[in-house]
């Protein structure tokens, strides 16, 4: 994930003409206050000025922390690690429906058991938008709240 932000945005992504700021100061403020859960593993750079929050990777989340419950609608992604596929089957089905779920992994029936073993609004197997992407949707129609399930299989 670190290699990929650096792929879009290079070494410094406030540099970057394709990385977006924040809408407003509120949003701003609400998103840095979410930085305080967890580890930050990359990025966490703010500057208020120019509402720049740098895409950051937050490791050490749990359930708990604030950013785990509510809508985040910014750069900052929590990661939880867990041993088992079942493990994170158990806990998305715990909590109500997310309305999307996005699974990445090659292992075929790994896949299978994500699409039978859990229910969301919309979900991808190895992507993030293609469940939202028709052309018979007004624009800025988007999913929110979503589960992304990565593993190594």
């Amino acid at each position: 994930m670190k290699k990929t932000i650096r792929d879009f945005y290079g070494e410094d992504p406030m540099q970057s003409v394709d990385y977006a700021r924040i809408i407003n100061d509120r949003h701003f403020q609400r998103l840095t206050h979410l930085l305080s859960d967890g580890n930050i593993i990359a990025g966490g750079k703010t500057d208020s000025t120019n509402l720049y929050i740098a895409p950051t990777l937050i490791d050490g989340v749990s359930l708990q922390d604030n950013i785990m419950k509510e809508e985040i609608f910014g750069p900052l992604f929590p990661i939880m690690t867990f041993d088992q596929l079942d493990q994170a089957i158990d806990l998305v089905n715990s909590l109500p429906r997310p309305l999307a779920l996005y699974y990445f992994s090659n292992n075929a029936q790994n896949q299978q058991k994500i699409l039978t073993k859990t229910s969301s609004g919309g979900g991808c197997i190895n992507d993030t938008i293609s469940h939202i992407g028709s052309q018979t949707l007004p624009f800025g129609v988007l999913a929110t709240a979503a589960w992304a399930l990565i593993t190594a299989g």
